[in-house]
């Protein structure tokens, strides 16, 4: 269901409705960036594809990323498989 990028100094989210449009309200998009906070919300998102503008680290890091629909305010399905990359320098 994800697909990663790097894009301008940012990381591009690719995601789709896979066919249910007409069915699912938002994706919600969660960030792990390797600090030790865990899984964090990045964004509610409502049009496909979605770009991470968190400045890139100084230190090499590994962010994952994983998805799940929503119908109104509810989760719809399962989360998506983590996706990560390598960003920073």
């Amino acid at each position: 269901m994800l697909k990663l990028e790097l894009s301008g100094g940012g990381v591009m989210i690719r995601w789709g409705w896979q066919r249910y449009s007409q069915f699912l309200d938002t994706c919600e998009l969660q960030v792990d960036r390797g600090a030790g906070a865990g899984w964090q919300v990045l964004a509610f998102d409502t049009t496909p594809n979605y770009l991470d503008t968190q400045p890139l680290p100084a230190p090499a890091a590994r962010w994952k990323y994983r998805a799940i629909y929503r119908i109104g305010d509810q989760r719809a399905g399962q989360w998506s498989n983590e996706v990560s990359l390598p960003v920073g320098a």
